[in-house]
């Protein structure tokens, strides 16, 4: 059978949360909960500063991996989009002063790199767990840095937690270099470029 690789639509959009949620659980925006994980993929989907690719095989999901030339203009775009929305995700958090903080770490997070970094970024890559060593992972890589490419982009960023052994040796693999490290929610994470 042969995997395709295309843009996200919204009859995607729940199983790219439930992958999202399920393999980066580890991670903030997981923690949201799936009606604002969903509302994130579609703002994504809908933005012109980023995108979110999807492999499909017969119709199913077996992986993603999302993007954006600048994540500042990403974040804007969507909560002026989608921002009611997601905060109504959020009121069961409002008395949680520490999942707050973290909301305003993120939002403030491409301010913290931008100077270092290039704005571009990887943003997240999920392969489902029954697709894995099928070569998913790579030609959803390969299909983001060409649509960055498309996009003028002459280099992008990620990043992944530093005891994230696989994911690390994935992104080495990929032709990505370590550039640095930093703390993401108090969670050792390593930078990663790729120049196109």
């Amino acid at each position: 059978m042969k995997t395709v690789i295309k843009h996200l639509t919204p009859e995607h959009v729940a199983s790219v949360a439930l992958l999202h949620i399920e393999n980066i659980s580890s991670g903030f925006i997981a923690s949201l909960g799936p009606t604002f994980v969903k509302q994130l993929y579609r703002g994504i989907a809908g933005c012109k500063y980023g995108f979110c690719l999807v492999a499909l095989e017969q119709g199913h999901v077996l992986g993603f991996i999302a993007g954006a030339e600048s994540v500042g203009r990403l974040y804007k775009f969507v909560l002026l989009r989608r921002g009611l929305l997601m905060s109504a995700c959020l009121v069961r958090f409002v008395f949680s002063l520490r999942t707050i903080g973290k909301v305003f770490q993120t939002l403030l997070y491409p301010s913290r790199t931008s100077e270092e970094y290039p704005p571009a970024e990887v943003l997240s890559v999920v392969v489902a767990s029954d697709a894995r060593r099928m070569g998913v992972g790579h030609k959803l890589m390969h299909a983001a840095l060409d649509e960055f490419r498309r996009r003028g982009i002459s280099a992008v960023k990620l990043a992944v937690a530093v005891d994230n052994e696989s994911a690390n040796k994935y992104y080495l693999k990929e032709g990505f270099e370590k550039a640095g490290v930093y703390d993401s929610h108090g969670v050792q994470t390593n930078i990663y470029v790729h120049k196109l």
